[in-house]
């Protein structure tokens, strides 16, 4: 009984550190996509914001609040 919770426990840890491997690698995939999207989506925002005729402080404020996700 105590052999079958050590074999237990030790496919458990190999599971979870898979599990934690693969979970890195999707991260590291979708990191730069994330930053393209967010880096279109600032530009959209900008370009909004100029064909609006706002002043470049109210830009400069309305992206730091962008920004920050307010």
């Amino acid at each position: 009984m105590k052999k079958k919770l050590e074999l237990d426990e030790k496919m458990w840890k190999e599971q979870r550190n898979a599990n934690k491997v693969q979970q890195e690698r999707d991260q590291q995939l979708r990191t730069p996509e994330l930053k393209e999207r967010r880096a279109a989506r600032r530009r959209d925002m900008f370009m909004s914001l100029v064909a609006a005729q706002k002043t470049p402080d109210e830009i400069k404020t309305l992206m730091d609040l962008y920004q920050t996700g307010l």
